[in-house]
């Protein structure tokens, strides 16, 4: 009997514990953000500018735009342990 009490007790203070981390790492960015509901990116790009970017064009468009594009008709595999993207 001690030890579900015990364990619940220990679940509601890790329960705690992890909003306290959550609100923590939160809500400095929403006052560095001045509290508007806009969130932006690291560079300064809102989310609203990167989904309308994402959103601009359809797939359906993309493929009329793309009709004479022939098919690829092997694989090609980078070894991630050889792959050094600044190489010359």
């Amino acid at each position: 009997m001690k030890r579900t009490q015990l364990l619940k007790i220990t679940s509601f203070i890790l329960s705690v514990l992890m909003l306290a981390g959550t609100f923590t790492a939160v809500l400095p960015v929403y006052a560095a953000d001045g509290g508007t509901s806009g969130s932006t990116a690291g560079n300064g790009t809102t989310l609203q500018q990167i989904s309308d970017a994402l959103n601009a064009k359809s797939y359906l468009t993309y493929m009329e735009e793309h009709a004479n594009a022939k098919r690829a008709t092997k694989s090609v595999t980078v070894e991630a342990v050889d792959y050094v993207k600044d190489a010359d």
